[in-house]
């Protein structure tokens, strides 16, 4: 190998490397559980009401969320699970749910999907979908 393929690589990688940090800065939430195939059913199963936000990195109403979605876990937290699942990530699990647009906050209660919402919907349109099940 020469040093210009080694330089590609390096960049590569690099981008990798930044491309998740930046996911990980992006999406990160102190009580929000990140949802995927292993984990899904049995939180949404559980005793205590979920909302799910079905969501995508590159969607900017998404992302505009995330703020809000950690001050519901803070303030809910103790009656509800707050969880994300990265659509892109998990196609499959959004495929069973009908989702084709995001955001998407849906709210389980033992497996079952017993409140909806789509967009941006800030935090009374959150509470609003919280009030259902408390």
């Amino acid at each position: 190998m020469n040093d210009e393929e080694l330089q590609k690589i390096k960049e590569k990688r690099m981008r990798k490397i930044i491309m998740a940090q930046k996911r990980s800065d992006s999406t990160s939430s102190e009580g929000v559980i990140h949802l995927n195939r292993e984990n899904f059913r049995d939180v949404v199963n559980g005793q205590k009401p979920v909302l799910v936000d079905f969501w995508a990195e590159w969607c900017m109403p998404c992302r505009m969320m995330t703020p809000v979605l950690d001050s519901m876990a803070k303030k809910h937290g103790g009656n509800v699970v707050f969880g994300k699942v990265n659509v892109d990530e998990n196609p499959d699990i959004a495929a069973e749910f009908g989702v084709n647009a995001i955001p998407n906050f849906m709210v389980f209660l033992k497996g079952k999907v017993v409140g909806q919402a789509l967009g941006a919907i800030g935090e009374q349109g959150l509470e609003n979908l919280v009030k259902k099940v408390l």
